[in-house]
C-alpha cells in the first residue's frame, strides 16, 4: 500500500488538475471525474523559487496569509505589473508544501537575531535578492518602517512549489516573469 503525505497529496492534486484535459484523449471510453483546474503554473524546486523572488526584486510584500503549509501574499511591483496591464499593481504568490519558514534580522544595534517570520512579512518588507543556499531559499529583505528595531534580514524558507498569478488571477510562468523583467531592464539601460 502506498502512503502519501498531505504535502504530496497537494502536489498530486495540482498536477492532476493540469493533466485533467488530456486524460480522456489518452484513455478513450473511460470516464473521469472532473477536476477543478488551478489557474496557476507550478514553480517547483528551490532554485526556481529563488529565481521567482530574484525577478521580483524591489517588490514589496503585502497582505501575507498563512494556513497550514501554505503561505500567500501580494508583491507590489508596478514596474513589472504595468507591463501586463497599466492598471495592475501586484502579483500574488502562493507557496505550498511549506516545511520551513524563519527570519534572521539585522538588528538596529548591529547584531543579528531571529524574529518571527510571519510578523516580519506583515510590515511590508522589500525584496532585494534571493538565492538557493544550504537546502533553502534565502530572500534578502529590506525593511524601512520606523521603530521596528531592525532594517532587514534573511527570510529562509523551504516549499514544495510556488504559484504566481497576476492581479486578475491569470497564471504567470517563471519564464514570462523573467521576460517582463528583462525587457524592463533593457529599456531602463537604454534610457540611462
Amino acid at each position: 500500500m502506498l502512503v502519501v503525505s498531505s504535502r504530496e497529496k497537494s502536489i498530486i492534486r495540482h498536477l492532476c488538475s493540469e493533466m485533467a484535459a488530456t486524460l480522456p484523449t489518452l484513455y478513450p471510453g473511460r470516464k473521469f471525474k472532473r477536476l477543478q483546474r488551478d489557474n496557476g503554473v507550478l514553480i517547483t524546486g528551490l532554485e526556481p523559487i529563488a529565481q521567482l523572488f530574484g525577478a521580483l526584486h524591489d517588490g514589496g510584500i503585502v497582505e501575507p496569509s498563512l494556513a497550514d503549509d501554505e503561505l500567500s501574499f501580494r508583491v507590489e511591483i508596478r514596474y513589472l505589473t504595468r507591463r501586463i496591464d497599466p492598471t495592475y499593481d501586484y502579483f500574488r504568490i502562493t507557496l505550498s508544501g511549506l516545511t520551513s519558514l524563519s527570519f534572521e534580522a539585522w538588528l538596529d544595534d548591529g547584531t543579528k537575531g531571529p524574529l518571527e517570520a510571519f510578523g516580519v512579512l506583515s510590515v511590508e518588507p522589500e525584496i532585494l535578492q534571493a538565492e538557493e543556499k544550504d537546502g533553502a531559499v534565502e530572500i534578502t529583505l529590506h525593511q524601512s518602517q520606523p521603530k521596528t528595531g531592525y532594517s532587514g534580514g534573511l527570510l529562509k524558507l523551504v516549499a514544495a512549489y510556488a504559484v504566481l498569478k497576476d492581479q486578475s488571477g491569470k497564471l504567470v510562468s517563471l519564464d514570462a516573469l523573467w521576460d517582463l523583467s528583462d525587457s524592463y531592464w533593457t529599456e531602463w539601460s537604454q534610457r540611462s
